[in-house]
């Protein structure tokens, strides 16, 4: 009896089955699916090397047990079939349209097998060759060829659908044991379909099921894929969850290294081990998802990780001197009911939104989702949908805001601003649009796109012939991170043919010194091209003073509310006032916004500003609008005298 590689088969198995009992699992159905096949494919080995067992004392045993055992091993050669179709099944359809499948090929696997028991079977044995052969074994091979082919047809209807990686795993495990099978039914005495059987396993295990694949190495939990593939089981079976997201990648700063932030987040996926209920995955970044059965759960793992880690301070000497916080500054988002989001991807989309919107807070906190933060999310989400289907559709507008010279006692520039129309014609408001825009990156095509629109609109008319001797563009941060921007805006000036001198370009302060640094760079660039630049939002900021010393501005203008100060705060006052003088001393104009009334008007005059903008003359104009203002307001003195 020689039963060696029906046993090699048996120890690999077993193996394999000890590994995946003994490792952490996701929780996937697919997983449950790998399981039954590896558990199917054990019975059929272990049933291969009794039939040969009991073949070879068949002078011993009742011939009809002897039958039975032959006819139940080859059975399962049926079932290994059956359970190669259902593990491609599962690839293909979602889980409750896998579950009719499952049953139909269930249902026929059944009668196969009932058919495989009715059909006789005959034993030879002769020393060594000991095999089955017959109509039971015949129809054995039959049907176990028509799941081969129903699964490779099913990876090839559905190869867009299903993983290349997975379906080309599968086809080498069929490969691998349709092979054997037919040298086994051509020589019967090579009993190697067992062998088969279990190196495909072997195969699959190492390549795509084994539960490690799922782990992220470094911190010991599920990693971002297991992640969305578990949330997309949840939402498809409708399963509750209450959700904590810990993220300490919102207020990282240079004073924080990175290895301390990591150290931090292993401590604390360390800590969640001892809550068993509980599914730790690494997110993006510096962030954990911890996945609970119910919100009772979660906030008492809430209140122990708080108490744990984020005690308000330690002492770092044992003369407790000196209190250092024990961990980064941390967000935490809570949901207490997964169900409120329609989604896995609605509900990373509600992360990130509650991320962007805390993280100027820079400080511990906690955030409760509800249907506030969802509302806010999805009128974000409808907004930004609007700003692409606004730039397809060219809705985009330029608007421009008159400029007061106090000099020449007339309108002598304007400030470009971006205004989208609605499909009714309604103006979306900028309030609402730019955050968006920037928030999501598309600031930088409304911004090209309004550029391209100015060099159009002053090609198109003679500003020169009305007094306008130059027009604002607003530059956003986003846009000045692009090292292209410069090249970018000389193309569109070249295009349109606008002289360099008619463009002045607004940017504000940044704290980054590589966004500065690019900006200085770009600006240099079109400086030499012949393109002057403000210094806006003056007052707004922090640290303007150093941009008015470092970057090659040739206008500084006073944000809105530093205006309002200097007529409502005598310190402001002073401040404005030395601004000015300044400004005025390192050979830069100066603008001032947020002007509504004749008093402001004569006083800011009075000052020394050089140029006023406000609602005092005119809120920002369409096109057509601002044309026939300037042209009714072209003589100097003409506004002043008709008030």
């Amino acid at each position: 009896m020689n039963i060696s590689t029906q046993l090699c088969g048996l120890i690999v198995l077993t193996i394999l089955l000890i590994s995946y009992f003994n490792q952490k699992k996701v929780g996937l159905h697919s997983e449950n699916v790998f399981l039954h096949v590896m558990c199917i494919t054990y019975v059929s080995v272990f049933l291969d090397m009794c039939s040969l067992i009991a073949i070879h004392f068949q002078n011993e045993l009742p011939e009809l047990f002897v039958k039975i055992v032959c006819k139940s091993y080859i059975a399962t050669v049926v079932l290994v079939g059956y359970a190669a179709f259902i593990y491609v099944l599962n690839d293909i359809y979602e889980e409750r349209i896998f579950y009719k499948k499952f049953l139909y090929a269930s249902i026929v696997s059944i009668i196969e097998v009932i058919i495989i028991f009715c059909l006789p079977i005959y034993i030879y044995s002769d020393g060594e060759d000991v095999y089955t052969y017959g109509p039971a074994v015949f129809i054995t091979y039959l049907f176990a060829i028509v799941f081969v082919l129903a699964t490779l047809i099913n990876i090839g209807v559905h190869r867009v659908s299903v993983n290349k990686r997975r379906s080309s795993m599968v086809v080498i495990w069929m490969a691998i044991w349709f092979a054997a099978a037919l040298i086994q039914f051509f020589y019967n005495q090579i009993l190697i379909v067992g062998f088969a059987s279990s190196l495909g396993m072997l195969i699959l295990y190492c390549s795509l099921e084994n539960p490690e694949n799922n782990m992220d190495k470094r911190l010991g939990c599920f990693h971002t894929h297991a992640l969305m593939e578990y949330l997309k089981q949840c939402f498809a079976r409708k399963e509750s969850k209450s959700i904590l997201l810990i993220s300490m990648s919102c207020f990282q700063t240079k004073n924080v290294p990175t290895d301390y932030v990591n150290e931090c987040i292993i401590k604390l996926v360390h800590f969640c081990e001892k809550f068993k209920k509980a599914k730790v995955f690494k997110n993006i970044d510096q962030e954990l998802l911890i996945l609970f059965p119910d919100i009772n759960e979660m906030n008492l793992a809430f209140q122990e990780i708080q108490d744990t880690f984020y005690a308000d301070y330690f002492y770092a000497d044992e003369n407790k001197s000196q209190k250092v916080n024990r961990f980064p500054k941390t967000l935490f988002v809570l949901v207490t009911d997964s169900q409120i989001v329609s989604s896995p991807e609605e509900l990373l989309q509600v992360f990130q939104y509650v991320k962007i919107e805390n993280q100027q807070k820079n400080k511990t906190m906690v955030c409760y989702v509800n249907e506030n933060v969802l509302s806010a999310l999805r009128m974000n989400e409808d907004t930004r949908q609007e700003i692409i289907d606004a730039l397809e559709e060219d809705r985009v507008e330029i608007f421009l805001q008159p400029i007061y010279s106090t000099k020449k006692r007339k309108f002598s520039s304007a400030e470009v601003l971006a205004r989208i129309r609605n499909r009714d014609g309604s103006i979306l408001s900028p309030g609402v649009f730019i955050p968006v825009a920037e928030e999501s990156g598309l600031i930088v095509r409304i911004g090209d796109r309004i550029f391209e629109k100015t060099c159009a609109f002053l090609n198109s008319h003679q500003m020169e012939s009305l007094g306008i001797e130059y027009v604002e563009v607003n530059l956003s941060v986003v846009q000045c991170e692009q090292k292209s921007l410069a090249d970018r805006y000389i193309k569109l000036m070249e295009k349109h043919s606008v002289k360099p001198w008619w463009i002045n370009l607004e940017i504000t302060e940044t704290g980054s010194v590589q966004i500065k640094n690019t900006l200085l760079e770009n600006m240099n660039q079109l400086i030499r091209y012949g393109v002057t630049f403000s210094l806006d939002d003056f007052g707004n900021g922090q640290s303007n003073l150093d941009y008015m010393i470092d970057m090659p501005v040739s206008i500084m203008k006073f944000d809105m509310n530093m205006t309002r100060a200097y007529f409502e705060n005598y310190k402001a006052k002073y401040v404005v006032q030395s601004t000015i003088k300044l400004a005025h001393e390192m050979e830069m104009l100066v603008v001032a916004e947020g002007v509504e009334t004749k008093e402001q008007l004569d006083e800011m005059s009075s000052v020394g500003v050089d140029y006023i903008q406000g609602y005092f003359f005119s809120k920002p104009l369409s096109v057509h609008e601002f044309l026939t203002f300037v042209k009714k307001y072209q003589e100097p003195g003409s506004f002043i005298d008709k008030i």
